[in-house]
């Protein structure tokens, strides 16, 4: 059975037992069967919530059953005890209830709910019920009524909700347990002593009800307010029973209501009740006072000792025997002195005896204690709090703080500085508005400038618009993911004091302080130019003709497959143009192997400058090899096609220099074309079809283009 269905078969128990209980004592009055369960329901409902609910419904309704209330009436008298306790827990709720009634507002709330909502409430039922009974037609009776049940509920929900586990603690040994049973018990004989003919014909009777009240609050003086609320609801049920024993019933022959019961059983419960609610909201107070200042010193770690120097009177702290790994038990000063690390016990004994002897007012001190296997370190104060009419110190008084985590955040900041200094990668610190606070000694290296002339300025590398167009793209996009996810990496360029240019590694980072607001900026930066020249050098040599700077024949695939997939994606044609120079072989052996890589290379450079270039795209040459090159022209039109071969024609054949004390050299070529997507083929069919085109524009008189025709290569085959 689960934790749900246990607490809701105790409650119904429980419940159940009152029920029965209060019939018997109240000899069948229907006004007093529901008032101790209805009251010990709230509390369990405060407690335990929906589990108590269920039980109270099945405690209320058994117990009406079993002591033949009619069906009707049993109904709903279970119906309006339940629709009163769940307004008056989602009352207290609203107003921040705490069940343990800790504070002197939450027994307040708790009385004037009961009294105002909860009784009334339950008592609807009995009122209807009752309606033609004499004499409850008067509001002064219906009034005592419900006083009657809002009693009875209030003396069964303080014990249910004052004895848990905290006033359990209050009994930790066996002779108080048996003082305050005994005190209990008095409190019961006494308050039942006056409704006994020997006391109620003695003229002592109405002073002798006063003895209940002091043993009650000897009671809570002994062992808290739960037991002598858990003894007052035991006197609502056997007050009422002895009372009918004696013949004082809470109604007369004609129905009205028994003044001797009043003043017998009702008077001298309200009174013990109000004695307890001032008892326990004193109680409440005092306690919260005395705990204010044990949860301040715990709030702020600090624990506190104190002893007098002529004397054993000594006292410490619990948070001091927390920090100090002091067992329970008597604290003196020398058994301080054994626990510390052995290496500060030296300088603690000189402490103590510096401000014994009265040199100082006080010392501090930095020492370990022990913490499981590991040593802990505390900040030691120590203090004089009394003297002698002489001057000389009577009292002391040591506080200890935990100062594990500042050594620790020392030891980290030793490091950061160590790291810092020595870092090979140059560091720099900004502040929120990009003034360099701090820089390493390797970041004076890397760029040249010192560190005066850094702190207090905002560094190039920060600036948000610097004067360099490529500096300004990289910043913006530095800056832009920067704003997005905190933090950047990648390559910068930058000038070094002396002006040269230099490539930098750069990580960019946002620190934020407390309030999670931005507080600094942290670049880190490594010189990788060298490395950069030589990638530069390797892509190169693995993309690019040496002689000529052009793509080579594996970078013109990587080109050729991008050009075909944008033409299908913008939907233009595309080009591919295969160039051979006429005649090349006599410039070679005429002027030189030399004079034939000058004409190459200016080649290149002519192709270059006949390129188109737009916002989406750009025209493209390679150089196969020899004096073959391959040209990727995009156009709208096939008629745009062929003037674009056209202009590189003219542009190729103007005279050549390779010579300076010759003639320019005439130099013409052949082109063969082919047209994507209208020849949709591969990117190597395509090369190859305009190779194709290449050889039929030589074998047509050279000095010409030719376009590859798909269609008709298709007829021919």
């Amino acid at each position: 059975m689960g934790p749900w269905a246990v607490r809701g078969s105790i409650t119904a128990l429980l419940v159940l037992g009152l029920v029965l209980a209060e019939s018997f004592a109240w000899a069948g009055n229907r006004w007093g069967t529901v008032a101790l369960g209805g009251g010990l329901a709230l509390a369990l409902v405060l407690r335990w919530r929906r589990p108590a609910v269920w039980g109270a419904a099945v405690g209320l309704a058994l117990g009406q059953f079993a002591i033949y209330t009619p069906p009707v009436l049993a109904v709903a008298s279970t119906l309006a005890m339940l629709l009163a306790i769940s307004l008056g827990v989602r009352v207290l709720q609203r107003l921040g209830f705490d069940s343990h009634l800790r504070r002197t507002p939450d027994l307040v709330h708790l009385v004037l709910v009961v009294l105002i909502l909860a009784a009334p409430v339950a008592s609807l039922p009995l009122l209807v019920w009752s309606r033609g009974l004499p004499g409850l037609d008067e509001l002064g009776a219906v009034a005592l009524r419900m006083l009657s049940l809002a009693l009875g509920m209030l003396m069964a929900t303080l014990p249910g909700l004052l004895l848990d586990s905290r006033q359990r603690a209050a009994l930790p040994h066996a002779r108080q347990l048996a003082v305050a049973v005994a005190l209990g018990l008095a409190t019961l004989a006494c308050a039942l002593l006056p409704l006994t003919p020997l006391l109620q014909v003695s003229p002592w009777a109405a002073v002798w009800l006063l003895v209940p009240h002091a043993l009650l609050l000897a009671l809570v003086a002994q062992s808290g307010t739960a037991g002598a609320a858990a003894t007052l609801a035991v006197l609502a049920v056997l007050m009422p029973a002895v009372a009918a024993a004696m013949g004082i019933l809470p109604t007369d022959a004609q129905g009205n209501t028994s003044s001797r019961f009043v003043a017998w059983v009702i008077a001298p419960l309200c009174s013990m009740l109000l004695l307890l609610l001032v008892a326990h909201t004193l109680r409440a107070a005092s306690t919260w006072r005395e705990n204010r200042w044990e949860w301040a010193l715990d709030g702020s770690r600090l624990g506190v000792a104190d002893w007098h120097l002529h004397g054993a009177e000594s006292f410490a702290s619990e948070a001091w025997s927390r920090l100090t790994g002091h067992a329970r038990g008597r604290w003196s000063p020398q058994l301080w002195m054994q626990q510390v690390h052995p290496d500060d016990r030296q300088a603690l004994a000189a402490a103590i005896a510096g401000v014994s002897a009265g040199d100082d007012g006080s010392r501090q001190l930095e020492l370990r204690s022990p913490s499981g296997e590991h040593w802990r370190w505390l900040e030691a104060t120590l203090l004089v709090v009394e003297r002698d009419p002489l001057g000389q110190p009577t009292r002391l008084m040591a506080t200890v703080s935990d100062i594990e985590e500042r050594h620790e955040a020392q030891q980290r900041q030793r490091l950061s500085v160590s790291l810092f200094q020595h870092l090979h990668e140059g560091l720099l610190i900004a502040d929120e508005s990009l003034h360099v606070i701090d820089v390493n000694p390797a970041y004076v290296q890397i760029l040249g400038f010192s560190r005066d002339e850094l702190v207090g300025q905002v560094p190039s590398l920060l600036r948000l618009n610097p004067a360099d167009p490529l500096a300004r793209q990289q910043r913006s996009t530095m800056w832009a993911a920067v704003g997005s996810t905190g933090s950047w990496r990648g390559e910068l360029l930058e000038r070094r004091r002396s002006g040269e240019l230099c490539t930098l590694q750069a990580t960019l980072s946002t620190v934020p302080g407390p309030s999670q607001n931005l507080h600094f900026h942290v670049l880190v930066i490594s010189d990788i130019t060298e490395q950069r020249v030589q990638r530069e050098r390797l892509e190169r040599q693995a993309h690019f003709d040496e002689l000529t700077r052009l793509p080579n024949r594996a970078r013109l695939s990587e080109l050729l497959s991008e050009a075909m997939f944008a033409a299908d994606r913008d939907g233009y044609l595309l080009a591919v143009c295969y160039l051979d120079l006429d005649h090349f072989k006599p410039v070679n052996d005429r002027w030189g192997h030399a004079a034939g890589d000058r004409l190459l290379a200016e080649l290149a450079g002519r192709l270059r400058s006949a390129l188109r270039s737009r916002e989406t795209w750009a025209d493209a040459a390679a150089r196969l090899g020899g004096d073959e090159f391959v040209l990727l022209l995009r156009a709208g039109t096939l008629e745009e096609a062929r003037l674009a071969v056209e202009r590189v024609l003219r542009v190729v054949s103007q005279p050549y220099v390779v010579d300076a004390a010759a003639e320019p050299v005439q130099v013409t070529a052949s082109m063969g074309a082919t047209v994507y997507p209208i020849d949709r083929s591969d990117a190597d069919t395509l090369l190859r079809h305009a190779d194709h085109a290449m050889y039929g524009a030589k074998q047509s008189g050279r000095n010409g283009y030719l376009f590859f025709d798909p269609e008709h290569r298709r007829r021919t085959e």
